[in-house]
């Protein structure tokens, strides 16, 4: 309210110089309008560069979460395959129901659990096991059946556990052949 009483008693000073008035209050939103603008502007800048900032945060987990993922997927993959305790039960009931002779294709002095485990359950269940050792690393073991009724079992049982494999007939053979991932 001082700023109206200020301006009515000086009304007749105003009233002789407007022009003047105006200016100056052109001025002075003028001037106030670019101190606005200067601190919005530093505002901006400083959200732009904490946003740099949490960006760079940002790229630092992103490699700390590829690099534990990296591990974790280096620990997993050297984990080995096993038969729970469930598929062993499960696999030996249903190879039991209709044992025949296998030969089993392994690895020379493999010490793969997985396939020593698939080896005991054909044994257990009553199989006739012959096995054969073949050279090199081959990253599977096979398993061939001499006739379809043991080709037939085999298959149901696997698939009765999911255990994943692959099923191959050679073109000069009655025999068929069952592949296993270690």
């Amino acid at each position: 309210m001082k700023i109206l009483d200020h301006l009515q008693s000086e009304w007749d000073v105003l009233r002789r110089a407007p022009l003047s008035f105006v200016i100056l209050i052109g001025l002075a939103f003028s001037g106030g309008f670019y101190v606005q603008g200067v601190l919005k502007q530093q505002e901006i800048s400083n959200y732009e560069s904490a946003i740099k900032a949490k960006n760079g945060q940002l790229d630092a987990l992103r490699g700390q979460l590829d690099a534990y993922q990296k591990s974790i997927s280096e620990r997993l993959d050297k984990v080995e395959k096993t038969l729970s305790e469930s598929q062993t039960t499960t696999l030996q009931e249903l190879l039991g129901r209709n044992p025949s002779k296998i030969n089993f294709s392994t690895e020379k002095n493999s010490n793969n659990l997985f396939e020593k485990q698939m080896l005991d359950v054909f044994k257990v269940s009553g199989w006739d096991v012959g096995v054969v050792d073949i050279m090199g690393p081959a990253g599977y073991f096979s398993i061939e059946t001499l006739d379809p009724k043991s080709t037939k079992t085999i298959t149901d049982a696997f698939k009765g556990v999911d255990i994943p494999f692959k099923f191959f007939v050679p073109d000069d053979s009655s025999k068929a052949q069952f592949r296993i991932e270690k």
